[in-house]
């Protein structure tokens, strides 16, 4: 009898400490915030919006993709609606800055996606070569379906747009990045689609972007993308973007999807949480802004404008942008937020009295923080990183030192995963799985190729120089040649009057504008500059290096490594590269030199080597 009383009572003592230093369970952080604007309720504003997002790394660390999927301040635009829509009908451009489940070379600072979404989720489309795609078994996208990877094709020569999403400089924290959809009649409507009887339109709803390093137009969702689903339901026809105005009253929010998180108990049964800790640009003693100068646009503007320069008229000024245009003011001090952690069997909202919309000005909006919660760190505020769930069933902000060790939360680090790196491949890479030689990769293919540029989110992306109307979202269209060879006509006379330092879009009211990832911009080969764009084929892992610059005033030295940049101008091409050879074949490491003369008779400023 005593000894079985022993044996339970060890046994329940084993259980009471298994139950007070349990292991904290995996949980989620999620939430969203609407951002009210006022009404539009002027006639004909349905010709698109632009907007100023602030861009900024919301955690410290890229977490990694797993249970990590959060937008940025952005937008929901959809068409104005004729009353003759189905039940279920969806379809937007949404997009904008953030970072995604799916993204491959992800860091702390958010990309752009274009977040085009056809008839209910039918097809999305996020850049040129990127958007929605069946899978194969190794990772790889499937090319043998289109899926809405062909949805977007490339305008400008200038920016080079990754499968990953547009890259932004790294370093940002709360610049603003303006940016905005107007459609561009780049092509003619056309009366049958796809060989079937179902029309399709001219509007070419295109991206304007405002930085610092580029401004205009970059891209476009090809007014094809928008029918395909009318060919599989043709009572559809004529309710999409391709004909219909978009809703001026544009909707704005901020979608915090999900992102790691921890709950525990304490010995006493009290629910504890740990999330990543987020944190918000300081853009003044206590706010953060958001979102900056939002404005609606008229057809009679930019679009009445260019069909008239199409039409045999005078250049349009990049600035003919700013006619036609109203801005919206925000209302009900920028809108409401909630969030909520959720795991442990447990699903409760946050007490977020440390956070809330507010008015900056009229025409910009972000949050306030309460400062007793929210710590005030070099430039930016970091909000709470634990919480405790009381009686009100709402999780409350508490410090480090009022969360007991018993739930070892304080001492278990929020779940990480590692950025996959998974090379994107494209029809005309020769890894590819899918082989089309008469595909529109290749036929008609390249004029020039193949080029590479290298990313700040360490990736290297390959490229090549196609003809506007050989792009591969383009040819894969299957225009007739009329309407192909015109559409190459007015893209030959945006790139010969248009620049990336134009102004085109209204400044924004308030900070400063944001950073394109100088990587991303590229200069036409000679004799390309007009009518030519640049399509990115491959994105993949940047092979690690170390960079040396050097500088030197003599005519001859020695130097380390694969010589990348000279003084004769040729930045960024290798002018002399080798191999060195080591004593012992199996070091990891080995010193080695390389004996360099001063070809160029410049006697040398300097030179940078990457030592891959």
């Amino acid at each position: 009898m005593n000894t079985l009383f022993r044996t339970l009572c060890c046994a329940l003592l084993s259980l009471a400490s298994w139950s007070t230093f349990a292991q904290p369970e995996f949980a989620t952080r999620s939430g969203f915030s609407w951002i009210d604007t006022e009404n539009v309720t002027a006639p004909d504003m349905g010709a698109g919006y632009t907007a100023y997002a602030a861009a900024w790394p919301i955690f410290d660390a890229y977490p990694g993709p797993d249970a990590f999927q959060m937008g940025l301040a952005s937008c929901w635009m959809t068409t104005e609606q004729t009353g003759d829509e189905p039940d279920q009908f969806y379809t937007t451009i949404e997009g904008g800055l953030g970072w995604w489940m799916d993204t491959r070379f992800a860091t702390r600072i958010p990309k752009f996606i274009m977040g085009g979404v056809s008839h209910n989720f039918f097809a999305w489309a996020n850049g040129p070569g990127a958007g929605r795609s069946d899978m194969l078994p190794n990772g790889q996208r499937d090319w043998s379906t289109p899926g809405g990877k062909y949805g977007v094709a490339q305008l400008s020569n200038r920016l080079v747009w990754a499968p990953d999403g547009l890259n932004m400089a790294q370093g940002l924290n709360g610049e603003l990045l303006g940016y905005g959809y107007n459609p561009l009649p780049l092509m003619e409507p056309l009366t049958e689609t796809a060989g079937q009887d179902i029309a399709t339109g001219n509007q070419c709803w295109t991206l304007f972007l405002n930085a610092t390093n580029f401004k205009g137009p970059a891209t476009f969702f090809l007014p094809t993308f928008w029918t395909e689903p009318v060919l599989e339901d043709p009572s559809l026809e004529g309710l999409f973007l391709d004909t219909r105005p978009s809703n001026p009253n544009v909707g704005f929010g901020w979608e915090h999807a999900l992102s790691p998180a921890l709950v525990a108990e304490d010995d006493e049964g009290t629910p504890y949480a740990k999330i990543e800790r987020m944190q918000m640009p300081a853009s003044g003693e206590d706010y953060s802004i958001a979102l900056n100068r939002i404005s609606v646009y008229s057809h009679d503007g930019l679009w009445a404008a260019m069909n008239a320069w199409f039409d045999g008229g005078v250049p349009v000024p990049s600035a003919a942008m700013q006619t036609g245009v109203l801005d919206v003011p925000f209302t009900n001090n920028g809108g409401s937020i909630v969030g909520e952690i959720s795991g442990g069997g447990m699903d409760h909202s946050i007490d977020l009295d440390y956070l809330d919309n507010t008015l900056v000005t009229a025409d910009a909006m972000g949050f306030e923080h309460g400062l007793g919660s929210t710590a005030l760190q070099d430039d930016v505020f970091a909000l709470p990183e634990y919480f405790r769930l009381e009686s009100d069933d709402q999780w409350h902000p508490i410090t480090a030192d009022a969360v007991p060790a018993s739930t070892q939360l304080t001492a278990t680090e929020v779940p990480t995963s590692p950025r996959p790196e998974l090379t994107y491949l494209t029809p005309l890479e020769p890894d590819c799985a899918f082989q089309d030689p008469e595909g529109p990769w290749n036929s008609p293919g390249p004029a020039a190729g193949p080029y590479h540029a290298e990313l700040g989110d360490g990736s290297t992306v390959t490229y090549h120089w196609y003809r506007f109307v050989d792009q591969p979202a383009i040819v894969h269209a299957n225009l007739p040649e009329s309407i192909r060879e015109e559409m190459q006509a007015r893209a030959e006379l945006i790139h010969a009057n248009w620049g990336i330092e134009d102004e085109y879009m209204a400044p924004p009211t308030v900070g400063n504008l944001a950073t394109v990832d100088p990587g991303a911009l590229v200069v036409p080969p000679a004799g390309m500059e007009v009518g030519y764009v640049p399509i990115v084929t491959r994105q993949e892992s940047t092979p690690e290096k170390l960079r040396v610059f050097i500088l030197a005033g003599q005519s001859n030295m020695q130097g380390y490594g694969k010589i990348a940049t000279g003084s004769n101008g040729a930045a960024g091409i290798t002018v002399a590269s080798f191999t060195p050879t080591c004593e012992d074949p199996g070091a990891a490491t080995c010193d080695f030199t390389l004996e360099m003369t001063d070809t160029f008779g410049d006697g040398w400023n300097g030179w940078t080597y990457d030592i891959v």
